[in-house]
């Protein structure tokens, strides 16, 4: 809640100001956003049993994509591990850091560290399916088709 300070207290959603309104409709927006962008994902799921039982007839398989994979989730666990640990037991000293989900534990703390890695998470959310499923597209090693979505 870094970006949305007014909505970090209940003092001040209590208030029920407009100030609180409009972060909490954008909140609201951007959740809205980011759950219709999860369509765009699926172009990376097989279509049915069909499609699924020639991929592992084909037998391909890949080290890199393999331990990219590995490495992603290890890495999210042990930062959502750390995270919810830090803020749980420290919470009183370290639960108010913006990069921990706080409102800052003074005034001129940066909002810098948590932009870089939501902007991070992003990058590779969205950049892993864009190179999976929409790269070849713009290469031409593939064609477009709405069928795809389906």
């Amino acid at each position: 809640m870094a970006f949305f300070p007014s909505l970090n207290n209940q003092e001040s959603v209590a208030k029920d100001t407009t100030e609180v309104r409009t972060e909490f409709a954008t909140l609201q927006c951007l959740v809205i956003l980011l759950n219709l962008s999860s369509l765009l994902t699926l172009p990376l799921l097989p279509r049915q049993k069909k499609d699924t039982r020639e991929l592992v007839a084909k037998g391909e398989r890949s080290a890199a994509w393999g331990k990219f994979v590995i490495i992603s989730v290890t890495t999210f666990l042990v930062y959502s591990t750390f995270t919810t640990f830090v803020t749980v037991r420290y919470h009183e000293t370290h639960g108010c850091l913006k990069i921990l989900g706080g409102g800052g534990c003074d005034d001129d703390e940066s909002s810098i560290p948590a932009l870089c890695l939501v902007s991070f998470i992003f990058i590779y959310c969205y950049g892993t399916n864009f190179y999976l499923s929409y790269w070849p597209i713009l290469k031409g090693d593939k064609s477009f088709s709405w069928s795809m979505f389906i």
